[in-house]
């Protein structure tokens, strides 16, 4: 992520209301789904799978929030032109 994106991205999560409640959203529906896939993994593998399901998550915020600014930039500059 270009290091002025991922600047905004540190900086903008602290004033996006309801912010913090939008997270534990995801923190249960991730939990959610790692308690599905425990019964069919291994036991020794469950803290693992867990760091990976949030890692994952954290990944995907931040690529879909890249995406997102610089197409929110073109329509802007489209609209300019």
């Amino acid at each position: 992520m270009p290091k002025i994106i991922s600047d905004i991205f540190d900086k903008i999560n602290a004033g996006i209301p309801d912010w913090k409640e939008q997270e534990h959203t995801i923190e249960e529906q991730i939990e959610q789904i790692l308690t599905e896939i425990q019964e069919n993994i291994p036991e020794k593998y469950h803290d693992e799978v867990g760091k990976r399901l949030f890692e994952i998550s954290a990944l995907a915020e931040k690529k879909g929030f890249e995406l997102g600014f610089k197409y929110m930039v073109k329509l802007l500059m489209e609209s300019l032109l």
